[in-house]
């Protein structure tokens, strides 16, 4: 049985070797931070009941083990070079992180573990070390690492704005044998997706169908709108997260990328509401919208949520849904002001356009890698500008599929404290499969599939969901655009040169995790110093 080193930002195939590799292990790290560390197993014989003792050094806690799960991956993600990918498809490839008190090994097939260590942020700068054993029996692989914690501290306070969409439907459900939406399992479900979210430093929650934040109901003939739902958001939010912002409902929807906006409109028939889809310019949804939304600013406000809550009109307007957006979003404007749009944008024009209509921009990246003094004209008005991705950017853009080299995710962050965006959204933190763990390529339509892992970057457990190794650099990617910001206060010409040396431009990044260590170094040193 051999066990050897291997840096968390390399995929690990099951055909890897030692061949003369580490180890000894060290990590920069700085106080209040999440770092992961990752080893690889092989045996040359079956093995069961594999044990995993990973021990810290005071006051270093012990660092929590994972085993890392292959997912198949049936082709690789369209437009892109073999330079660009982690590996070739069809094959296995490493994802899902696998809470299990023992390893199984199969002959000759790589194993690797990941390890996850928080660095409390009362550490006293050093070097500590720590051990990993492996033991089988008399089989044993014994593994040193080091944590170098620098002087720098992660700030508790997060000026980066995420938002993972997560959905709570059939397709979520089922997973966790969960009863009708609002039921207690349900909210418990919730709960447990939220608490996840946020330990990935997530601090926007999505709140898509008017029904999650309210009820409709009729009363004397009149349309009566309860937001106890909302509320529950809040309180629940509110023993979870120092410091969050919703964003929600969406105001209209659609059944394709090109079909007509609706608005989800809840007529009074009698004693109940018959919600129907209604086009835009029908007579009867202004007054539903202005009703709808003075009344949910009003109870934002009696929240304490006044500046914290996003609306959406509709997701990716363009051609001829633009009118009907137009008319919904001059409609929210004037009944409730105080609630910014924001809106993703899959367009590289129209921009006057959503300067009149639209607060708070989200362009996929790679839409407007020409134009981005657009964006930093905006930026300097003092306007927010976030970014997303999506099934696209591919190519030489970075994104967060199974199938890209992990740095690809990470760099993600480091583009939004380059180019001074301050969120990011995505639409699938757990849009599942039937079988997530066998099928990540689901159908799109037109007999195309979603590249690997678009619609989700969490696996459904026995408990509760589990994290990817995706979803883990995601969270240090985040961490490090934090640590810019922090530096940018006290050097912010610091910052902007190693910003720009990781990303130069959208195509342009370190692609070789020795590289992007040393210049992560350089930002530690500059900041602790």
């Amino acid at each position: 049985m051999k066990a050897w080193w291997v840096d968390s930002l390399d995929h690990v195939f099951p055909n890897a070797q030692p061949d003369d590799a580490p180890t000894e292990w060290r990590i920069a790290a700085a106080r209040n931070e999440v770092v992961s560390l990752q080893l690889v197993v092989v045996s040359e014989a079956p093995r069961r009941g594999v044990v995993v003792d990973a021990r810290g050094h005071a006051p270093l806690p012990a660092p929590r083990w994972r085993a890392v799960g292959y997912v198949p991956v049936k082709k690789n993600t369209a437009e892109t070079p073999p330079e660009e990918l982690a590996g070739t498809a069809p094959g296995l490839f490493p994802d899902p992180l696998l809470d299990l008190g023992s390893l199984s090994l199969e002959p000759g097939r790589a194993q690797p573990v990941w390890l996850t260590l928080h660095v409390p942020p009362e550490t006293k700068p050093g070097s500590y070390r720590g051990t990993v054993v492996i033991a089988d029996g008399d089989a044993t692989a014994e593994l040193g690492y080091t944590v170098e914690v620098a002087a720098a501290t992660l700030p508790e306070e997060r000026s980066l704005k995420v938002t993972n969409w997560f959905w709570a439907d059939e397709r979520v459900t089922e997973h966790f044998g969960v009863d009708a939406p609002y039921s207690g399992s349900w909210w418990r479900m919730i709960e447990g997706f939220l608490k996840n979210q946020w330990a990935h430093r997530q601090n926007v929650f999505w709140l898509r169908p008017y029904e999650w934040a309210c009820r409709f109901t009729a009363y004397n003939g009149q349309l009566k709108i309860d937001f106890s739902r909302f509320d529950r958001w809040c309180q629940m939010l509110r023993g979870i997260a120092a410091d969050f912002w919703l964003e929600g409902p969406f105001l209209t929807m659609r059944d394709g990328y090109d079909a007509t906006f609706e608005v989800p409109v809840p007529v009074v028939v009698g004693n109940r509401v018959d919600v129907r889809r209604l086009r835009c310019d029908d007579p009867r949804v202004e007054p539903f919208v202005r009703q709808f939304l003075r009344e949910y600013a009003t109870h934002v406000k009696e929240q304490g949520m006044a500046g914290r809550v996003f609306i959406h009109i509709g997701d990716e307007p363009h051609g001829s849904q633009m009118e009907g957006y137009a008319r919904i979003a001059s409609i929210a404007h004037r009944c409730a002001p105080e609630l910014p749009i924001i809106e993703a944008l899959d367009v590289s024009k129209d921009y006057e356009f959503f300067d009149e209509h639209t607060d708070i921009w989200v362009p996929l990246l790679g839409r407007y890698d020409a134009h981005t003094d657009v964006i930093s004209a905006r930026r300097a008005a003092g306007k927010e500008v976030w970014h997303y991705t999506c099934l696209f950017p591919r190519g030489r853009h970075p994104n967060r599929f199974v199938d890209y080299p992990l740095l690809k995710t990470r760099v993600l962050h480091w583009m939004n404290y380059r180019w001074d965006l301050s969120g990011y959204l995505h639409w699938g933190w757990n849009a599942w499969t039937p079988d997530p763990f066998s099928d990540l390529e689901p159908e799109w339509g037109g007999g195309s599939t979603l590249p690997a892992g678009d619609a989700f970057i969490v696996y459904p457990g026995a408990t509760g969901v589990l994290d990817s190794i995706r979803y883990e650099q995601m969270l240090e990617g985040i961490q490090d655009y934090e640590l810019l910001k922090a530096l940018s206060e006290q050097k912010p010409k610091a910052a902007q040169a190693i910003a720009e040396e990781v990303a130069p431009s959208f195509t342009d990044y370190m692609r070789e995790p020795a590289r992007f260590r040393a210049a992560r170094a350089r930002l530690l040193k500059a900041l602790g110093g």
